[in-house]
């Protein structure tokens, strides 16, 4: 059953649900069919606006969802409702779950040296019968003979899933260059997930996550590096959105 898309500034977002997501990866890993799935946040969208080979990767995709509360307010301004956003900090404990259920096995990529490990003994943990095939860290040159042994060490373990965190929009076009080469079925995005399921980060109160104010938590914990993306990027975002709003009623 196709998925419901939802027009995001010309982004194609879907409109799922963990069930449908999960569905949907598992229907791609039992068909060998290799697929990238990416998400997007306000940042995301951001830097779409300006980095035209980041937004054909997002095009490209198959499916993109929506990782922020920024995306599903975006929807609603625009006439339609996502469902729901699916936070990788969160999800990835459901996902855990159910891969653990289905024997999907994961191959983690990304963070600093030892954060991976940490993120798949606590994974594994809570979720009993876990597979991770393999970890390794993201700082690694992204070319050349380092590139080469990174992607034969994913292809000796041979994942279904691999995760692949190295931020925005490096993860994306990383993987794009590389995703002919590497033995894996489903790609998932997963931005600073490894160091929130390690504990290296601490998640927001529930409480700000529930009203949306997760953006907050995170510029206060980290306003030197974080204070761009929210401060400026936020009502540049929302500007963006009212001006493709307006062109597209005028239209």
């Amino acid at each position: 059953m196709p998925l419901e898309q939802v027009d995001i500034m010309g982004i194609k977002v879907a409109n799922v649900t963990y069930r449908l997501l999960h569905s949907f990866i598992l229907d791609r890993v039992r068909a060998k069919d290799k697929t990238s799935i990416l998400n997007v946040n306000v940042n995301a969208m951001n830097i779409a606006a300006k980095d035209r080979d980041f937004r054909e990767i997002l095009l490209s995709s198959p499916l993109v969802f929506a990782d922020g509360i920024g995306i599903v307010l975006a929807s609603r301004l625009l006439g339609t409702r996502l469902a729901a956003r699916i936070t990788y900090a969160d999800w990835m404990w459901e996902f855990a779950r159910f891969s653990a259920k289905h024997g999907i096995s994961w191959y983690m990529l990304g963070s600093d040296p030892g954060t991976a490990e940490r993120a798949s003994r606590a994974l594994v943990a809570a979720c009993h019968g876990l597979q991770i095939a393999g970890c390794h860290h993201g700082y690694f040159e992204k070319s050349g003979a380092p590139n080469d042994a990174v992607i034969a060490d994913i292809n000796r373990s041979r994942p279904d899933v691999l995760l692949i965190c190295f931020g925005m929009p490096e993860q994306e076009k990383w993987l794009f260059r590389n995703r002919t080469q590497i033995d894996a079925t489903v790609f998932l995005t997963g931005g600073a997930c490894l160091e929130y399921i390690s504990g290296r980060v601490r998640r927001c109160p529930r409480w700000m996550g529930d009203f949306g104010l997760e953006w907050l938590y995170r510029l206060i914990q980290e306003p030197k590096r974080l204070w761009r993306r929210y401060v400026l990027g936020n009502p540049l975002f929302f500007l963006r959105l009212l001006k493709y709003r307006l062109v597209n009623n005028a239209g």
